[in-house]
């Protein structure tokens, strides 16, 4: 994920620039300090900062993925009930179809009976 850079915050460029323009120099303590080494220092706190901001995205993000497994899991589990369910409540159709069945094979053979004995009455 990229981000914008502000306005307001110097280009890199620039502040290659501020630190060549320094060049060699000894700070107020009579300490020796190039800019390289500024620009190494700037650098690693850059890196740090940005190492930071990752790991704290990394575990919000594996927090997030652990929650969306948990819920997944969840509805799974429900699914799967609600299913078992199902296949018993078809099983028991299945049952009651073939009872009718033969239900109506019954009827319709009376039925047959019913109309030969109509046809020979006056």
């Amino acid at each position: 994920m990229a981000s914008k850079k502000r306005s307001s915050e110097p280009s890199l460029r620039t502040i290659l620039e501020r630190i060549d323009g320094l060049g060699v120099r000894v700070d107020g303590l009579g300490v020796r300090v190039d800019s390289q080494h500024l620009l190494l220092e700037d650098l690693r706190s850059q890196n740090a900062a940005t190492i930071e901001a990752l790991e704290a995205t990394r575990v919000a993000l594996e927090q997030r993925i652990e929650r969306l497994d948990q819920d997944s899991r969840s509805r799974d589990a429900l699914l799967e009930v609600a299913l078992r369910d199902l296949k018993v409540s078809v099983q028991q159709n299945s049952i009651d179809i073939r009872d009718l069945t033969g239900r109506v094979e019954v009827l319709s053979r009376l039925e047959e009976r019913v109309a030969a004995i109509e046809r020979r009455l006056p």
